[in-house]
């Protein structure tokens, strides 16, 4: 009986080691993804953005984008860069006031700011044409001099899985450094 409970844990830790992938971004981010993300090269997510969502905010997104920052989870298309900053504790707050301006007419327009694992973190949601919707999201390490960004695009019927799998990436990103 001992065995077979050895041999169970072993084989469970075993397929939650090989479900989950750890992308390693620019050396300075680590994120575990969730196991269903299929890494897309560029010309794949551009195809795949026009088939999909025939969206040009959308497509200029992902222009200067890594072939390796970008996913597909089903129709879900995520991307995600990362940079070295200098900021200072208000810099969300400027950008989600800019941005927010910018969409003041808006009305499936959202935005907030708040604190994931000591990082500060904005995110924004609005609706896109045709039935889709778009986050986007920024995270500073908590000295400011680290930051990821993201765009998570999806149809509006696959809302809840979006919403999990932002929930997902921002509570499993890391800055190796702070």
């Amino acid at each position: 009986m001992k065995t077979i409970k050895i041999f169970v844990v072993l084989m469970l830790s075993a397929f939650v080691s090989f479900s989950q992938k750890v992308l390693n971004l620019q050396d300075k981010v680590t994120m575990e993804l969730p196991s269903m993300a299929k890494p897309i090269t560029k010309t794949d997510a551009l195809s795949h953005v026009n088939k999909t969502f025939n969206n040009k905010i959308i497509s200029n997104s992902l222009s200067g984008t890594k072939s390796d920052e970008l996913y597909l989870i089903d129709n879900i298309l995520i991307s995600l860069r990362t940079q070295d900053i200098q900021a200072n504790s208000n810099y969300l707050t400027e950008r989600k006031n800019g941005i927010d301006a910018m969409y003041k007419s808006d009305a499936t327009y959202k935005s907030y700011i708040q604190k994931i694992n000591n990082n500060n973190v904005l995110v924004i949601n609005y609706r896109l044409t045709d039935g889709n919707e778009y986050y986007r999201f920024y995270v500073i390490n908590a000295v400011f001099s680290k930051s990821v960004f993201g765009f998570i695009v999806f149809n509006n019927s696959d809302l809840n899985k979006a919403n999990d799998i932002l929930k997902e990436l921002l509570n499993r990103l890391k800055f190796k450094e702070q």
